[in-house]
């Protein structure tokens, strides 16, 4: 049976149901993200242009071109993308332990319970 709006993927013995909203969502998010992402790495002091950026990441690039997108910009276009799908995660672990699509830490009060964490942490000098 065919459900509208429904992608069935196969492979092997498995099979997974994907909604084509979601796949579009994703693909939609996926292209943002990278968007600002090489944005990000291409503008600043040192504005850079995409071919010398694409450079760098080939192994084309000088000695300054390469240190400024290799060791100063793209671990930090990483870190942010990564930090934030592990937020996003957390959120969705959050919302879905407490089974509650509109829960936050700070109703429930865990956040009160970390800040208080990290200032017993700090006020005997652990941080």
């Amino acid at each position: 049976m065919t459900v509208p709006g429904l992608l069935t993927l196969r492979s092997g013995g498995r099979s997974a149901r994907l909604h084509l909203r979601t796949l579009v969502v994703l693909l939609i998010v996926t292209a943002v993200a990278a968007g600002v992402g090489w944005w990000n790495l291409i503008s600043g002091s040192a504005s850079l242009g995409a071919a010398e950026a694409l450079a760098a990441f080939t192994g084309q690039a000088d000695d300054g071109t390469a240190r400024v997108i290799l060791d100063w910009r793209a671990p930090r276009v990483v870190f942010t993308l990564v930090g934030g799908a592990a937020l996003a995660v957390a959120g969705a672990v959050f919302q879905s332990q407490t089974r509650n699509p509109l829960g936050s830490p700070d109703i429930i009060g865990f956040s009160t319970g970390a800040y208080t964490g990290v200032l017993v942490a700090a006020s005997i000098g652990l941080a």
